[in-house]
Parts: C-alpha cells; structure tokens; sequence
C-alpha cells in the first residue's frame, strides 16, 4: 500500500514539474534533488536537510521513515529562490496485526487545491483511519507539511517537494518529531474504540 501511494504522489509531481520545470524548449532542468530516507524516528528527534545542487531551476525533495506510535512530524520548507510553482506532497500509510485486530490505513495530502484523503481497516472491514496529514505552500519560498500517527505502531511516511524556482535553488528543510496533542488524539481513541467495539459486536452475531 505505501509503494502505491508514494508511487502516484511521485507521478502527479513530475507531470507538474514538466509544465512548471522549463521555460523555454532551451532551458536546461536537471533532476538533482534530495533524496533521504530517515528510517525509525523518535519522539523528541529534529534536524534539517539541505540540498539544491546543479543547474536549471527544477527543484526535488523526498523525505521518508518511520513514524512512532501517537507521534507527529512537522516539516518547514524554506527555498533561497522564488517558487515559480510546484507540488507539495504529504502522505503515510500502517499496516500492523496487535494479536486481536489487525489494522491497515494510509493519508495522502497536496497542496494542488488543499487536496487530502485519507481511509482505513480493522480486520478488512471499513474505519476512520489511524494517519493524518497536510501540505501547504506558505509563501514565495516556504512551505510546511504535517504527518500525524494515531495508530499503534509505526507510519511509513513520506514528504515530497517537486516544482521550480528562479534565482537559487538551495533550500532547508527543518523538521521536529513531537506527541500527538492530548485534545487531537482522544476523539481518534474513541473513535477507534466504537470501530473496534462495532466489529466484534457484529462477529459475536454471527457466531
């Protein structure tokens, strides 16, 4: 499930980017971008990433790891150049068994239209999921996305920039690991305790 979503964010930045990327048949665009994989984070855990080398004006960012249980990502964009356009992209997905249910979900985000989407399962059937996440262009040359894991176990996540800029492409990328706010995370609880309440309900009726 992750590699598909990754896959289809991957498809609709590049298709941007080459309405975006070029300004004259001439130009000349390279792909040079970062590409970091942060593996399992922690709660507590920040940093930044830089990148932007070579020529043209495309510019590529993807960022990927492990989430921890009811934990959230921040990630803040700040490009030296002016954003001439570009997709920003957000996403996550679990899949884990607990020993009684097993659970499967996924959030996508872009900040083309403020699009988000998000679906999950307990034992197959439908439920609200467990993931969260937002991506928005703040300005000229910032930009902010938000990953949040209200799941028991580890999120896969992502977080993609592709588009261009004029004048400098180097960029910044600082991010923070920090616990999913109290007030957020008890609606969540308590909607995935009716799901799962619901489910075993309906199998003890049949049984």
């Amino acid at each position: 499930m992750k590699n598909t979503i990754y896959r289809h964010l991957l498809i609709a930045g590049i298709t941007l980017l080459s309405f975006v990327g070029i300004d004259t048949a001439n130009a000349a665009v390279d792909y040079t971008g970062s590409f970091v994989n942060m593996e399992e984070l922690s709660i507590g855990q920040s940093g930044t990433i830089s990148g932007g080398n070579g020529f043209g004006n495309a510019v590529i960012s993807q960022i990927t790891g492990y989430l921890p249980s009811n934990s959230m990502i921040t990630f803040s964009y700040n490009f030296s150049g002016t954003l001439r356009g570009g997709l920003l992209a957000s996403g996550g997905s679990y899949s884990y068994d607990d020993g009684i249910d097993s659970y499967e979900g996924f959030t996508v985000a872009m900040s083309a239209g403020s699009v988000s989407f998000s679906g999950g399962t307990v034992n197959g059937a439908p439920s609200d999921a467990l993931a969260f996440s937002s991506a928005q262009i703040t300005g000229t040359n910032a930009a902010t996305t938000v990953i949040e894991n209200f799941s028991g176990d580890f999120l896969g996540i992502m977080s993609l920039f592709i588009g261009a800029a004029t004048g400098s492409k180097a960029y910044i990328i600082s991010y923070g690991v920090s616990e999913v706010p109290l007030p957020a995370a008890l609606p969540m609880f308590g909607m995935g305790l009716v799901v799962i309440a619901g489910l075993r309900a309906r199998k003890k009726r049949k049984v």
